[in-house]
């Protein structure tokens, strides 16, 4: 009698065993990269501004220097196309002497900015473009008089982002910016200037 209970037990037991094995192994997928590279960043960037302040017939010299600011934004991602909007500011030290009596600064920059690119697991390429606000500076080396003006910039150029981290980003990018042109007076003269040149950056972000 045990003997034909214990057979019983082994033919119900078997089947149990062999659809338990067949069934699938489910494991949580972890977030993929597309997943980190869609959504807010806030993050601090460094670089070398190298603008070249020109005056028609008159000025025409290289301000340049290091920068140093904030940026975020937020990052949309469909399949491999990454569209992003971004907020920055940042300042500049780069006080240069114009003319053997007059010395030029950009005191700080801000502006907004849109970025396309191509998510390539980790890494992404993009082309940037932007309009902010520039503040410069001119002053008159005897006397100490100053004069500011805040430019409008057209910003264009690109740059390269990868993870190295989980949620942590690196950027490096180059952008040529554009100024308007805007009026100064110093020692009784006045004159229009504006700016061109290039603007080196890398910076460090935070993804959530």
């Amino acid at each position: 009698m045990l003997n034909k209970v214990l057979i019983a037990i082994a033919m119900v037991a078997v089947p149990t065993v062999s659809i338990a094995a067949d069934m699938p192994y489910i494991v949580e997928a972890p977030a993929t990269f597309d997943d980190r590279w869609s959504g807010s960043f806030i993050g601090v960037q460094a670089g070398y501004s190298n603008l070249t302040a020109k005056e028609a017939g008159v000025l025409d010299k290289t301000v340049s220097g290091p920068t140093i600011g904030l940026f975020g934004g937020h990052n949309f991602v469909f399949d491999n196309v990454l569209i992003g909007a971004e907020l920055s500011a940042e300042l500049t030290d780069d006080k240069t002497s114009l003319t053997t009596r007059t010395s030029g600064e950009t005191n700080w920059s801000a502006g907004a900015a849109l970025r396309l690119g191509y998510v390539m697991g980790a890494y992404v390429p993009y082309l940037k473009a932007g309009i902010g606000l520039t503040e410069m500076e001119a002053t008159f080396i005897p006397t100490g008089q100053k004069d500011t003006a805040v430019h409008t910039n057209l910003d264009f150029g690109g740059g390269f982002e990868t993870m190295v981290a989980d949620d942590v980003s690196l950027r490096v990018e180059g952008i040529y910016r554009i100024t308007s042109k805007e009026n100064y007076t110093i020692n009784g003269a006045t004159g229009g200037v504006e700016a061109d040149g290039f603007i080196g950056r890398i910076g460090l972000a935070y993804h959530f």
